[in-house]
């Protein structure tokens, strides 16, 4: 009996011991999974639009953002509040942590207008009023092209097909002003200048190979770029569109019914009522199944499949967001406040 004595007590200290380390095992477990870096891998499917992420950002944003084509960057534009404005560009991994600072020394107010992903590569096109930047996520300057005094650069759209960036000159001429669309090859080459002058312009996207959607002062128009001919495609004025070119489909907000969406899907339009207004600015999901209605303090989607609109409250947050844009490939939502970044997943 006194021999097992010893062998108690060496037993109970290696029990002790061994639960020791289960301990600190599972605290560290716990630990690293409460830290870890947040990836949409980890999500969970969800039965209505669910807020996953949001980080801080360190300067207030304008009205730009834009996910790369593999949807594990964010750039966002920002504009640094000092007398000498000049405009920033940063890049954000999706867990919230600042990759690169993007900034460019242009003349005068360095205000972005917009900034678009290549459609398969890390390249984004940044639109400076007055040039316009081909950058690479490294913070390469790949090529710049100043537009010089007489006119500026205003909207951009990378073709999904043939990689082509179509972007909007404005310029003034014989106290008249004009819009012509140029073509730009990923290395930043022109392409061509488009003869074709159209009035003051506030959207372009390619829907297509050929076409350009383009509204002009409300009224949109398709413009295909071998023959140069453009049609009217909506007979009524619509304040905003979008172009979903995977679905051949534009959706616009009617200028002069707020309770009202139109449709265009191969070359049929289709009149949408609304039981309330949404918002002014339709944005449309990847998958087509869903089109937020935007600037907004709440979240307001039109579902695809129900012909409805939905209405969600934000938490804990009464500021009205900025502008939004859909993952490429997955659920997830990315609304831009004033200060901060929020990630929705929505059901699929």
């Amino acid at each position: 009996m006194q021999i097992l004595k010893p062998l108690k007590s060496r037993w109970h200290t290696l029990l002790s011991f061994g639960i020791l380390l289960a301990l600190l095992a599972s605290a560290a477990g716990y630990f690293y999974w409460a830290n870890r870096p947040f990836t949409l891998e980890q999500l969970a499917p969800v039965d209505k639009p669910t807020l996953v992420h949001s980080f801080k950002l360190p300067a207030s944003s304008s009205e730009v953002l834009a996910w790369n084509a593999r949807g594990d960057l964010l750039a966002i534009a920002h504009t640094r509040e000092s007398l000498s404005a000049k405009g920033i560009v940063s890049i954000y991994s999706i867990d919230g942590k600042l990759l690169q600072r993007l900034e460019a020394k242009i003349d005068g107010f360095a205000f972005i207008d917009d900034l678009e992903w290549h459609p398969t590569k890390d390249i984004l096109a940044v639109s400076y009023l007055r040039a316009l930047i081909l950058w690479s996520a490294d913070g390469t300057i790949i090529k710049r092209i100043d537009t010089g005094i007489e006119s500026i650069y205003r909207n951009l759209s990378w073709n999904q097909q043939t990689d082509e960036l179509a972007i909007m000159e404005y310029y003034a001429y014989n106290s008249d002003y004009y819009n012509q669309i140029v073509l730009f090859d990923e290395e930043g080459m022109k392409i061509r200048r488009f003869p074709t002058k159209f009035g003051y312009s506030t959207e372009i996207k390619w829907i297509d190979r050929v076409n350009i959607i383009i509204n002009v002062t409300n009224i949109i128009y398709r413009f295909n770029t071998i023959t140069e001919e453009w049609i009217r495609l909506f007979e009524d004025e619509q304040a905003a569109i979008d172009v979903d070119s995977i679905h051949n489909l534009i959706i616009g907000t009617t200028r002069n019914n707020v309770k009202e969406l139109k449709m265009w899907n191969n070359g049929i339009v289709k009149t949408i009522p609304l039981t309330e207004f949404g918002g002014i600015t339709p944005k449309i999901s990847p998958r087509g199944d869903y089109t937020i209605l935007y600037p907004s303090e709440r979240l307001n989607l039109f579902n695809h499949r129900t012909q409805e609109l939905e209405i969600y409250p934000f938490p804990n947050v009464d500021l009205q967001y900025a502008t939004v844009e859909w993952h490429p490939s997955k659920p997830i939502l990315a609304i831009l406040f004033p200060y901060e970044i929020q990630l929705w997943q929505l059901p699929e």
